[in-house]
């Protein structure tokens, strides 16, 4: 009889110890858990609160740390991604930009790249800028456009004027284009123009001077 206590206090004894022991390496591993949560390092933090878990399955704030860092590490894998596809944004954006050999330069497409990554990050430096960059390049292409549909207007008006001999019309017509682009081949039809308005002019003053002639010798 006196066997049988001693075996029930040792066993006693014994669960004591392996609940002290249990407890104490549950409370190792939550502390290792907290610091590692701390220092943002959510894959050890989870591993230790994991493993603490597998301890005492119903502690309801390891239960909580666990499904925060899971949360948080989610979010950050979602940054990050998010993070890698403005940076390839960016890089898509400037080479449109800059042109390739078959395609040159394609800001329109450049243009939606950096609106998209302003879109994911509203504050971005980069897209911004470059934004206000290609609004002045595509105005001054709609410049170089405007300017080259007027000089190609007064131009086909100059040579259809030309086409009926109508020199001083053409002239004007050609000088109109001017404004817009200095160009050899428009230089030298407005001085054939004018070549053909002074032949003109000089064939009428003789003609008239005849005339004169005609009258005064009648």
């Amino acid at each position: 009889a006196v066997d049988i206590k001693i075996q029930e206090v040792q066993k006693k004894l014994d669960e004591v110890a392996q609940a002290a022991e249990l407890e104490a390496n549950f409370a190792k591993l939550v502390s290792e858990g907290a610091a590692a949560l701390t220092a943002k390092d959510y894959p050890t933090a989870l591993a230790k609160y994991e493993a603490a878990l597998a301890l005492k399955s119903s502690d309801a704030a390891v239960t909580t740390k666990i499904a925060d860092i899971k949360k948080l590490m989610n979010d950050q894998q979602a940054e990050s991604q998010k993070l890698e596809k403005i940076n390839r944004l960016i890089q898509e954006g400037i080479e449109l930009m800059e042109g390739g050999v078959m395609d040159g330069v394609q800001l329109e497409p450049a243009k939606s790249k950096f609106n998209e990554v302003v879109g994911l990050d509203p504050a971005n430096a980069i897209a911004k800028a470059k934004l206000v960059e290609i609004e002045k390049l595509l105005k001054a292409e709609k410049e170089l456009s405007d300017k080259e549909a007027k000089f190609n207007e007064n131009v086909v008006k100059g040579d259809a004027e030309a086409g009926k001999s109508e020199w001083a019309k053409a002239i004007s017509f050609y000088n109109v284009a001017l404004t817009f682009k200095e160009d050899a081949e428009v230089r030298q039809k407005l001085a054939a123009a004018q070549g053909k308005l002074d032949e003109a002019a000089s064939a009428k003053q003789l003609d008239a001077d005849y005339q004169k002639a005609i009258t005064e010798g009648a």
